[in-house]
């Protein structure tokens, strides 16, 4: 055996290197190639291949040998280039499925990013709004003690029955009492004359007589002619308005002559330089004017030095009072020019209820078929004021 025969052998590393190579430039070409030579080398006898044995041994080579030799290590070339190739392919499939999971995790990140700056923001809008509802809240509590303050003082100064018949029992000069009949019913008359007094008022028919406003289509103008004829108009609750459509707000461009409301505009007047102020300018004509003795919790809206201009749906708002003392000086001081103040009551408690009068004010003895209609309806006295018997009384006689 010569140099040149051993030459040609191969190791089973080289020879695996060289036809993986081969195979992975082109497997096609590899189809079938080797099946005649592996056929064959099942069919050789035993001292063949024992023979065959020793060749390899020796490393001795031939290009027929080499050729079975390639067809023998072929198919385990093919195997572990099909399992590197599943291999990889399973590795790209594992990339790709990483891919995903980092594409949808990356998405899941955006995603709870995105929702905790909303979560974010929705607690910053919570927080203020949580911080105006408090601020809120602590003015409306400071408006309310303001309002009670101020409620209190008014009320401890208006006249009321109890003290007018306490005082008429006593013998005061000053008051006296008589009933005039009407109906089924006597109606109680407290004549004052010179007994000190202050009142809480409203015109129930200011928008009828008041000279300004005579024409016809003013706003709620046929709500004060309703509620002279019928009393219990006034007394109806809110429920029962709001049912009857009428509960409507005036405004600079609506003007309902029908329209009801939730404000009781009424004004404070004393037997002082407050005199003046219970009903305004009649025109000369006798005003129906209920009178209130007391102010329940959470009423007065507002208090102003001259007409307020305020709205018939003002009762739904917040109360105005803020600082007692600013407050009751408007009360006890007119503006300049003005004739009366206003205070603005909502109508309606907390329930509903209207906000009933205490007593009908009539002056100098002139007492009308409406006063007595709704005293009687009530059951509520009439308080009849002789203005000639306060100092502020001038006689039209001497002017």
């Amino acid at each position: 055996m010569n140099k040149m025969e051993k030459s040609h052998y191969q190791s089973d590393a080289d020879r695996f290197d060289r036809l993986y190579a081969q195979y992975d430039e082109a497997p096609f070409l590899y189809a079938d190639v080797n099946d005649g030579i592996l056929e064959e080398r099942q069919k050789q006898s035993l001292f063949h291949k024992l023979g065959r044995k020793v060749l390899d041994f020796l490393k001795i080579s031939t290009p027929t040998l080499e050729q079975e030799r390639d067809a023998e290590m072929l198919p385990h070339v093919i195997a572990a280039y099909d399992a590197i190739e599943n291999a990889h392919e399973a590795i790209n499939v594992t990339r790709k499925n990483i891919s995903k999971i980092n594409s949808a995790t990356t998405a899941r990140l955006e995603a709870l990013a995105e929702k905790e700056k909303e979560e974010k923001g929705r607690r910053e809008a919570f927080d203020y709004t949580l911080s105006k509802a408090s601020s809120a809240k602590t003015e409306m509590f400071r408006r309310q003690r303001a309002q009670e303050i101020v409620e209190r003082e008014i009320s401890s100064r208006l006249l009321t029955v109890d003290k007018l018949e306490e005082e008429a029992l006593a013998g005061d000069s000053g008051v006296s009492v008589r009933s005039i009949p009407y109906g089924d019913d006597d109606v109680k008359v407290y004549d004052l004359r010179g007994f000190p007094y202050a009142l809480l008022t409203t015109a129930i028919d200011f928008k009828v007589y008041k000279p300004s406003i005579l024409e016809e289509g003013v706003a709620g103008i046929e709500t004060a002619r309703a509620v002279i004829k019928n009393p219990a108009l006034w007394a109806q609750r809110r429920d029962e308005v709001e049912k009857s459509g009428s509960m409507r707000k005036i405004g600079p461009n609506v003007s309902l002559t029908d329209a009801r409301g939730t404000t009781i505009h009424a004004s404070y007047s004393d037997s002082g330089k407050l005199h003046n102020g219970r009903s305004g300018n009649s025109g000369g004509r006798v005003p129906l004017t209920y009178g209130f003795s007391k102010v329940t919790g959470d009423r007065i809206i507002g208090i102003y030095s001259n007409d307020g201009g305020t709205s018939n749906m003002e009762g739904d708002d917040m109360t105005h009072i803020s600082d007692p003392a600013t407050f009751m000086g408007r009360l006890d001081n007119l503006a300049p020019g003005a004739k009366y103040n206003e205070i603005t009551m909502r109508r309606y408690s907390e329930n509903g209820m209207p906000m009933l009068p205490d007593y009908i004010v009539a002056e100098d003895g002139i007492i009308t078929e409406a006063m007595l209609k709704h005293a009687a309806y009530f059951g509520i006295p009439i308080v009849n004021i002789e203005n000639k018997y306060y100092d502020y009384y001038k006689d039209p006689a001497a002017a």
